[in-house]
């Protein structure tokens, strides 16, 4: 990931119906670029519990299957309780000017099964504006 003025779309497909976000603008600083890069796999772990214990206080999840190739870095989570809720989550930097991060998350809720898929796609647009 590069410094600068970054594009970000999202696509959001529940059990079919599909929805876009607004598409949004955010300045990647220097200092921001160089710690989203992810080096090591125990890396991206640490950083992805943090986050995810953040949001998930409370709840029976666990991280699980994270993994990072040369193509992309991926990890899953599944929680179990009076919901069953799985997510397998991929991001790939196709270059350092664009990444697509897709998040595929089902499960049963109220005995309801459900299936969501999220994809966010970010480019690089040039620079920050001064």
């Amino acid at each position: 990931m590069r410094p600068g003025l970054w594009a970000l779309s999202t696509t959001i497909d529940r059990n079919g119906a599909v929805a876009t976000r607004p598409s949004r603008t955010i300045c990647v600083t220097a200092q921001k670029a160089a710690a989203a890069r992810i080096n090591r796999l125990a890396d991206a772990v640490e950083v992805l519990k943090g986050k995810l214990d953040a949001r998930l206080v409370g709840r029976n999840c666990q991280m699980f299957g994270a993994k990072s190739d040369a193509e992309a870095t991926r990890w899953s989570l599944r929680c179990a309780g009076s919901s069953i809720v799985e997510q397998e989550s991929r991001l790939k930097f196709e270059s350092p000017d664009h990444f697509v991060l897709t998040i595929r998350t089902s499960g049963v809720v109220r005995d309801a099964p459900f299936a969501i898929v999220a994809t966010t796609e970010g480019r690089r647009d040039g620079a920050c504006p001064q």
